[in-house]
């Protein structure tokens, strides 16, 4: 949240950050919180813009950016108040990614992701709203934290070739050689069974696919097809596979999208991952009013089911088997996420499978509460949570139970169908006693998760 000059106590100014860079005539949303009941009006130069109170106390609005530089202010009954400048772009800029980094939907963090930028990644850019910047040609926002701005012209992006190749483990793997590493975006539809990639900002010098004659036999055609926005679509459609991961290679002027092979049938061999969710000294997750601590029972249900799995002839990684962080404690706990997704890829894991238990930041809300919650991300990930909510309610004797979206770190980071289970809330002190702390509840639920898993893989 951005605060207003100190003199200024009853404003605060939501979106956008200042200063403001954009194209002149461009509209640009406005979003206050202030008293209720006030007329605000945005004064620019000459010209002034109304905002509308769109609840209590919250006001928004558009103004339009002019042909040069001018102090935007706010104007109502109890004065005057600068906000900061908005202006036109006059010096030609680019982004360089020093890291992995966020692009969103828009220049705030309450905005979607998109797929981010890697290291080594430069984004011509057209717009800024503060530390948020817009990449030209596709309109991500860029938080510019991860990386710098640069002042001068970036060259025009070709794409020069593309090979389709098959990794040892059976994934294709698509190279995409360009003159440098530019801004690449993923959809994903399930219902079209495809994958699109637009490489942005990039012009297509390069008709033909080289795909060798039975390598990655799986994946559907590709084709390229040049857009009138001057970035390049590569769709792929009609086939079936379990993920995806952009591994970018800057040094070498080249993007590779690796397209994971479709699951087996059945359990025997398949790499799973299961993450008993928090853990060591300093994350304890959830605490039950009879004193049953998340980690503990995440742990043994995790166990229960790793041993379940392998006894199907499935290949089980636990992210932890004791009591520990899985990152150095002085990582933080983006680290400690991390480090479970990193065990996992280097692993070479297909399912990813995190274990938790649930509650409610309202305590007396807590008691009451009851319900299996299965969450995913990525859309190739949602089939695998509908097979898992309803065995797992059935099997612990829960009415209630869904599976739905969410943007947890652990199940948006990783590259293959992966899944967050919040089997039930620890929260409630019935459950506790009744359900949770029983001797046979981890078996029980570990046993509902390959019930799930089966069918899943079947269908």
């Amino acid at each position: 949240m951005l605060c207003l000059p100190a003199d200024a106590q009853e404003w605060k100014l939501l979106e956008p950050g200042m200063p403001v860079i954009g194209s002149a005539g461009e509209e640009v949303l406005v979003r206050l919180e202030g008293p209720t009941g006030r007329n605000p009006v945005l004064v620019l130069g000459s010209r002034r813009f109304e905002l509308g109170e769109t609840g209590d106390g919250l006001y928004s609005g558009f103004l339009t950016v002019s042909e040069r530089t001018q102090q935007l202010a706010l104007v109502d009954s109890s004065g005057r108040q600068a906000l900061g400048q908005v202006g036109p772009g006059e010096i030609p800029r680019y982004f360089e990614a020093s890291g992995e980094t966020v692009t969103r939907q828009g220049p705030l963090s309450d905005y979607d992701r998109l797929t981010p930028l890697y290291v080594g990644t430069r984004v011509r850019l057209d717009g800024s709203r503060g530390e948020w910047h817009r990449a030209a040609g596709s309109g991500t926002w860029v938080d510019g934290s991860g990386g710098r701005v640069v002042e001068g012209v970036l060259p025009p992006n070709r794409l020069n070739r593309v090979l389709v190749e098959e990794s040892p483990d059976g994934d294709a793997l698509l190279h995409f050689q360009c003159d440098r590493a530019g801004e690449v975006q993923v959809r994903h539809s399930v219902a079209e069974q495809s994958l699109r990639l637009t490489l942005e900002d990039t012009l297509q010098t390069c008709f033909d696919v080289k795909r060798p004659t039975g390598v990655a036999e799986f994946l559907g055609p590709v084709l390229l097809r040049p857009q009138a926005d001057g970035s390049v679509e590569v769709d792929i459609s009609g086939f079936e596979f379990s993920g995806y991961q952009v591994e970018p290679e800057a040094s070498s002027n080249q993007v590779t999208l690796r397209v994971r092979k479709p699951l087996p049938q059945s359990l025997k061999g398949l790499k799973i991952t299961v993450d008993a969710g928090h853990g060591g000294p300093k994350d304890r997750g959830t605490v039950g009013h009879g004193g049953l601590e998340e980690k503990v029972l995440n742990l043994r249900v995790a166990e229960q089911l790793a041993k379940q799995l392998r006894a199907r002839g499935a290949e089980v990684l636990m992210t932890r088997t004791t009591d520990a962080d899985v990152a150095s404690q002085a990582d933080g706990d983006a680290n400690e996420l991390q480090a479970r997704i990193d065990r996992s890829i280097q692993a070479g894991s297909r399912l990813f499978l995190s274990v938790h238990h649930n509650a409610r930041p309202d305590v007396e809300q807590g008691k009451q509460y009851h319900g299996t919650d299965v969450y995913w991300y990525q859309p190739h990930s949602q089939k695998l949570a509908k097979h898992l909510a309803d065995p797992i309610a059935d099997a612990i004797g829960e009415e209630l139970r869904s599976f739905r979206w969410r943007s947890f770190y652990v199940i948006r980071q990783t590259h293959s169908p992966a899944v967050l289970i919040e089997f039930q809330y620890l929260s409630n002190p019935t459950l506790e006693k009744t359900v949770l702390d029983q001797p046979d509840y981890p078996g029980k639920a570990a046993g509902a998760v390959v019930e799930g898993l089966e069918s899943y893989l079947r269908d």
